[in-house]
């Protein structure tokens, strides 16, 4: 799945879209349209959730309903209470639940170490099973394009260029600590070097 299509409110729309060398991205809105380009080697794996939403409103709606049901309770007990009180703080308490809801969003990021080079997402849009789809195809194609351009092992270059290549890939979450291990001893081999030989890395947990 190399193409995916989210909707919005108040007619905004996303359409993402794989290329052969990073993710393409097109956002329309109501009176403009954003267009830009993220490179794979600026695309993370590592998710940052978010849930946005005017708090205030939904403050003032709940104090609405409370509003409402109280003065439903005063009016049982025969007291004197405003024609028609308990519809109105009802409908007022509505009207600040809809603008809530307007602003309210649930999602996610896609990030490199230190919640960089963000890519929002939007859950569950269209649906689940396709957003998972092509959050899965995204991760297979930047892993392909990044393993081809930086994972194999070039005897034209130093070996460190080849060890910072590789260092790279895992510190990017495009090779897993075995697979690293794997290349590692592959690349001493083809240089001749004790294939015993350890370097030392530190990587960030996620």
């Amino acid at each position: 799945m190399d193409k995916l299509i989210q909707k919005k409110r108040f007619f905004y729309k996303t359409v993402f879209e794989l290329t052969e060398t990073g993710l393409h991205v097109h956002q329309k809105k109501q009176l403009n349209s954003v267009e830009y380009f993220v490179d794979y080697e600026d695309i993370g794996v590592r998710v940052l959730k978010s849930k946005t939403g005017i708090n205030g409103w939904l403050i003032a709606a709940i104090a609405c309903l409370i509003l409402a049901f109280g003065t439903a309770r005063v009016r049982e007990t025969g007291a004197h209470v405003g024609y028609a009180a308990e519809l109105f703080y009802l409908a007022i308490g509505a009207i600040c639940g809809v603008i809530y809801w307007l602003t309210y969003k649930e999602t996610f990021f896609l990030v490199q170490r230190g919640n960089n080079n963000a890519v929002e997402f939007v859950y569950d849009n269209p649906t689940k099973e396709e957003l998972e789809e092509f959050i899965e195809s995204l991760k297979s194609k930047r892993k392909k394009v990044l393993d081809e351009k930086y994972g194999q092992i070039n005897l034209l270059l130093p070996y460190e260029q080849n060890h910072q290549n590789l260092m790279w890939l895992f510190n990017n979450d495009v090779v897993t600590k075995s697979e690293f291990d794997e290349r590692l001893l592959e690349l001493d081999t083809k240089f001749n070097r004790p294939v015993e030989r350890k370097i030392g890395f530190k990587r960030d947990e996620k």
